[in-house]
């Protein structure tokens, strides 16, 4: 992958089969593809780059330069990492003073980054591909690679791993809520900050006016804006969201043919017909042999998944002020995994039809004792963090980057910490979960009046004739 990828090493390296530009921050060498956005800023002792964008949502029209030199007042990472949490966007941070050197990312990890250390030569990267293209006989897939790539459940979920993981032993994933320290060459959670006490009609209030701030952003950077509509949760709470930019957005929903892509064209089609905003079918896309060849070069083990044609589709908008919203970010305001599924990593693997692999059994478990500790001391439920680092990170962030490939950009408007945490520490927990979805429902009519009285996720024929069928003894 190379469209918008960067690398980051402890060396001067040759990348000679790469066009990427190269500049030094400290003693980091960073060479970047020139379509990601690099802003760079030194204030006296405090240095910072950042690739991407970032937005604050509370002053949106804030250019970078502007937000660079107001975190440039955070003189230790302490105050950074209290700061950076009011920010929103798809960035990565490097961040330097006199006595640290550190790399951390937007809320979600939507802009990803791995990292490896092999020969005293650290590399990061946001492209797997790219680091073993380097690398090169330096490293090795993981012990049971071989076995995931043939594992249903595993593949069911997308190639979800649960850790740190990647398909590379000597690679590892910096996962949402971490930070890599570059003096030290070690991984570390990001410090928690407490979200101020709100009521529910507080709470409301708080997330409408970030994300009234994001698009506002998003609509001084961008001429084209698309916004996913399906008949579940998260894309309706965004279309509420987003309803006093309705008339600049184009919402589209992307009709495969299959029960569930016809089910979520039913219902948005509907949801535009009540509520009058721009809608579009997209039929599904015929093949493109080229295309599909040029996709599965850019990753080490091509994911075989539906998104690949909203690749293929935002291609034809290649450019820098083209960007697609997701709604991914907002299943955050619920929770989606009970206690008794993470109560130890195989009961985590039962839950998800996932084979107990002992090498990926055993890196969830590493995360699952040390997210324990973390969450009891900041009384925050693990399946809160659990969702927030590895569902995240490591599935929905993967879906970012595959988009690099179209040339567009991609947003998650819920990537905000102080928002999320703010509904997560202040919403009671029978509020947020299913069958029901209380609060998330309260917050789309704090929007849209009656929006949420459209039926969600309706059974398609074939969830009804799974009804009919005996279920064996």
């Amino acid at each position: 992958m190379k469209i918008k990828q960067y690398i980051l090493s402890s060396q001067s390296i040759e990348l000679e089969f790469l066009d990427f530009l190269e500049i030094q921050f400290g003693d980091v060498f960073l060479y970047y593809e020139p379509s990601l956005e690099i802003t760079k800023l030194q204030v006296e002792d405090i240095e910072l780059c950042l690739l991407g964008f970032i937005i604050n949502p509370l002053k949106p029209m804030l250019g970078h330069d502007e937000i660079l030199r107001d975190l440039a007042t955070k003189t230790t990472k302490e105050e950074l990492f209290r700061e950076i949490g009011h920010y929103s966007g798809r960035f990565l941070l490097l961040y330097r003073n006199n006595l640290d050197c550190i790399v951390l990312h937007d809320m979600f990890g939507q802009r990803q980054l791995n990292y490896s250390q092999t020969n005293n030569h650290l590399l990061l990267s946001s492209s797997v591909k790219l680091m073993v293209d380097i690398l090169k006989d330096k490293v090795e897939f993981i012990p049971e690679s071989s076995l995931l790539k043939q594992d249903k459940g595993f593949q069911r979920f997308d190639q979800w791993f649960l850790g740190d993981l990647t398909w590379i032993k000597q690679v590892k994933k910096l996962l949402p809520n971490h930070y890599f320290d570059f003096k030290r060459n070690s991984v570390q959670r990001i410090s928690f900050t407490q979200p101020n006490r709100m009521t529910e009609k507080e709470v409301l209030e708080y997330i409408r006016e970030i994300l009234q701030g994001n698009y506002k952003a998003v609509f001084n950077r961008y001429e084209r804006v698309f916004q996913a509509l399906t008949a579940g949760y998260d894309s309706r709470t965004l279309l509420a969201l987003s309803n006093d930019f309705w008339k600049d957005i184009q919402f589209y929903t992307f009709n495969r043919g299959d029960a569930n892509s016809k089910r979520d064209t039913h219902i948005a089609k509907h949801l535009s017909h009540q509520f009058q905003f721009h809608y579009q079918e997209v039929l599904n896309l015929p093949k493109n042999s080229s295309f599909e060849e040029n996709y599965r070069s850019q990753f080490l083990v091509p994911r075989t998944t539906p998104k690949y044609y909203n690749v293929l589709y935002f291609s034809q908008f290649n450019n820098q002020k083209t960007i697609n919203i997701t709604g991914d970010g907002v299943q955050m305001v619920r929770n989606l995994r009970s206690p008794d599924q993470l109560k130890t990593a195989e009961t985590l693997f039962d839950s998800l039809g996932y084979t107990h692999h002992p090498y990926h059994l055993e890196n969830f478990n590493s995360w699952l004792e040390s997210a324990k500790i973390y969450a009891k001391e900041n009384e925050i439920r693990i399946s809160d963090l659990f969702t927030h680092e590895i569902a995240q990170g490591q599935l929905t962030a993967r879906w970012a980057h595959e988009f690099d490939l179209s040339g567009c950009e991609e947003f998650n408007p819920f990537s905000h910490k102080y928002m999320i945490y703010g509904n997560l520490q202040n919403i009671p927990y029978d509020q947020r979960i299913s069958p029901n979805y209380i609060f998330q429902k309260k917050l789309i009519e704090y929007s849209v009046e009656n929006m949420s009285k459209v039926k969600f996720n309706p059974p398609t024929w074939k969830d009804q004739l799974k009804k009919l069928i005996p279920k064996p003894f």
